[in-house]
């Protein structure tokens, strides 16, 4: 029993542990992304909004998905880089009731500015070696499923919960897991976390 309790006690105490670190990399990555966005005078919601329109996000109920905001808050951020001519709105030709959003000449110079990701969270991946960043990869993977099973995080297009993946199908090769979609192997590292070809599975895997 007091070795069961010893053993529960480790579990716990690296869960904190983890968890402290995501904490960190979350407060590292939030002031990153504020500072940014504070250099070329945007919020890092309008920030981010300019850069999906950029990557040819048109919709703003996709956007909000995206990065994870009601629509009511992103609405106030698109009509404040409309209002600064970084953004204008225009009918849908297919659906008269649907908004596309495209970006101004100044909001492309504007976007030119912002990168994707912060500069020191790229120069932390670079020091980690491939086996490390598949791990990686493969561990944020299932982290955000779970998150989406919880309900707390809408990331509807992964390989961890599409009904094409099968995962280990190919256990001990170096492309362990199989995607139905384009009938091929793939290893951790090739785990998408955003594919135009998802569809939802009924039932997570687990892998």
């Amino acid at each position: 029993m007091e070795d069961r309790d010893k053993g529960r006690h480790k579990d716990s105490d690296l869960e904190t542990k983890l968890l402290t670190g995501l904490a960190k990399i979350s407060l590292a990555f939030r002031a990153e992304e504020q500072k940014q966005s504070f250099e070329v005078r945007l919020s890092p919601t309008q920030a981010k909004a300019l850069l999906l329109v950029e990557d040819g996000i048109q919709s703003p109920s996709e956007i909000s998905k995206r990065i994870g905001v009601s629509r009511a808050s992103l609405s106030d951020s698109l009509t404040a880089l409309q209002d600064k001519g970084l953004l204008k709105k225009r009918r849908s030709p297919e659906d008269s009731r649907a908004t596309i959003l495209e970006l101004t000449a100044k909001g492309r110079r504007r976007s030119d500015g912002l990168a994707d990701w912060p500069t020191a969270l790229q120069e932390s991946l670079d020091d980690l070696n491939t086996e490390e960043k598949h791990m990686l990869l493969r561990v944020l993977s299932k982290i955000i499923a779970n998150l989406q099973d919880q309900g707390s995080v809408s990331v509807p297009r992964m390989c961890a919960n599409c009904r094409f993946f099968r995962p280990n199908a190919h256990a001990g090769s170096k492309k362990p897991h199989h995607c139905d979609y384009i009938n091929s192997a793939f290893s951790d590292g090739e785990l998408r976390l955003d594919c135009p070809e998802h569809e939802a599975a009924e039932m997570r895997p687990n892998f």
